[in-house]
């Protein structure tokens, strides 16, 4: 799930994540809330965390792993430590 989840974020070409702190779900928000990123980018950041809320609905353990490889996706394609951290002067 995490290679599926870190393709789909290249073929999407979702941009890197915003502070370092941000978990997946965090990082889907600001996209959405983005008044620069495309409709496009948008929907896909919409329809992604309700893909998550539904894997959420059919289990605790299922949706805890598919956010854990979500997160470990955006791990991998925007490290946080390329990431400003909030209360910093680059953030």
């Amino acid at each position: 799930m995490i290679e599926r989840n870190l393709a789909m974020l290249r073929a999407n070409n979702f941009p890197k994540r915003q502070y370092a702190h941000d978990d997946f779900l965090n990082y889907l928000s600001r996209i959405e809330d983005d008044e620069t990123c495309p409709q496009q980018l948008k929907m896909a950041a919409k329809q992604w965390e309700q893909a998550l809320a539904f894997f959420e609905s059919s289990g605790i353990l299922l949706g805890m792993r598919m956010h854990a490889a979500a997160d470990a996706a955006l791990d991998i394609y925007s490290p946080k430590h390329e990431a400003p951290i909030v209360g910093t002067k680059a953030a």
